[in-house]
């Protein structure tokens, strides 16, 4: 577990000093709503802002853009030009919200793109997105 966690900060730590922003047009096109992705999983912040959603963790300068592939699957968005390689010879984890019988996202999930499991964190907390913390203050 500490060997995934330390490369998956150095793969994000990278791309946290990228700029660029892509939205996540897939996920327009299907009318998903993004703002239930938002929470905290054990630490890894996941929020909307300006309709785009992002990952980050104690650590990261930065958030990352997280990219919708369907079905509560979400991948790290790379930004054009950019180079990225992970430590050891991992690739970069997709990221899956999992959830209860409700519907309602409970966890979330690290994938190897082969499909292997590498961690899972249940949702701790629920976050507001920025809009909504803007409106409150």
């Amino acid at each position: 577990m500490y060997r995934f966690t330390s490369i998956l900060f150095a793969v994000l730590m990278a791309l946290a000093f990228i700029p660029g922003t892509v939205l996540a047009q897939d996920a327009e096109e299907e009318k998903i709503d993004l703002a239930e992705y938002q929470g905290s999983y054990e630490g890894r912040d996941v929020q909307l802002a300006d309709g785009v959603l992002t990952y980050f963790r104690t650590g990261m300068q930065n958030s990352v853009e997280l990219g919708y592939l369907g079905d509560d699957r979400f991948e790290i968005v790379i930004p054009p030009g950019a180079v990225v390689q992970a430590q050891g010879g991992h690739s970069i984890p997709e990221f899956q919200f999992n959830r209860d019988e409700d519907g309602k996202i409970v966890s979330l999930s690290f994938y190897e793109p082969t499909g292997e499991l590498m961690a899972t964190h249940p949702k701790t907390k629920d976050l507001r997105s920025v809009e909504e913390e803007s409106n409150i203050q």
